[in-house]
């Protein structure tokens, strides 16, 4: 078990290593193999602090001004970001999505329950500006790719996955003069943000396709100028009693 022991390893690495020992040193308990399960004494670890997530952005603005749009990589990376960062989708999910699964006049686009995490289909919803971006990368693709390539693609119409858009990001993020930033961070920065400009808990839980609300609060990193910010809009003191407006005289 000294998988387990090992010094350094994160609460979630040693809590799915341990759900995979223990159901097989049950079973060779079971068989004789041991007079118990070697795995009996070691516990679920409860979880640790999620890593704060909340980047200026001016930051993500800069990531944008790296990447550019002249090739067709920068283009389907442009798009990606500008998709993720409007969506909140996982990077796996949209990284699966088919032209046929977007909507760019109605901004909308269709995770399909083969490809959710969750396996629960949803709808998610983008900008004007995203929905301009995608359907230009969409109109430069060759033909006889059809629906058969995914949108987001390699250049040859190859599928890409989240390690190398992680990867990508980061050369982006140092070359724009920043520190860490990964695919998931635009998931992270998305749920804030909604909640900054205005949006609810309750519709941001559907949009990122959780099943509970629980999940979506361990994306959330509000400040306590957020908090300040959100008490100041929603008072029903201040509601009560409103300011009151300013007559504007002799200029």
């Amino acid at each position: 078990m000294v998988h387990l022991s090992q010094d350094g390893i994160s609460t979630a690495t040693y809590n799915n290593r341990l759900k995979t020992f223990r159901p097989f040193f049950q079973f060779a308990a079971r068989e004789g193999a041991f007079r118990e399960s070697p795995a009996a004494e070691f516990k679920y670890r409860r979880g640790e602090t999620p890593r704060i997530v909340d980047h200026p952005m001016e930051d993500v603005k800069k990531i944008l001004d790296v990447i550019g749009t002249d090739t067709f990589p920068s283009l389907r990376d442009t798009a990606l970001l500008l998709f993720s960062i409007d969506t909140g989708i996982r990077p796996s999910e949209a990284l699966q999505l088919r032209p046929s699964d977007i909507d760019a006049h109605l901004r909308r686009a269709v995770i399909r329950a083969s490809t959710a995490k969750t396996r629960t289909g949803r709808n998610v919803y983008f900008s004007e500006r995203t929905a301009a971006m995608i359907d230009r990368l969409i109109q430069v693709r060759p033909q006889e790719w059809d629906n058969a390539v995914p949108v987001f693609c390699t250049s040859y119409g190859g599928e890409w996955n989240t390690h190398a858009w992680t990867v990508q990001l980061r050369r982006y993020a140092q070359k724009a003069g920043l520190k860490r930033f990964s695919a998931y961070d635009l998931r992270h920065q998305y749920a804030i943000e909604y909640l900054r400009n205005g949006g609810d808990v309750f519709t941001l839980q559907r949009g990122m396709g959780h099943s509970t609300l629980s999940m979506t609060e361990r994306y959330l990193a509000l400040s306590d100028d957020d908090v300040r910010r959100a008490h100041e809009k929603a008072s029903p003191v201040a509601a009560m009693f409103p300011a009151p407006k300013r007559r504007i005289g002799k200029l």
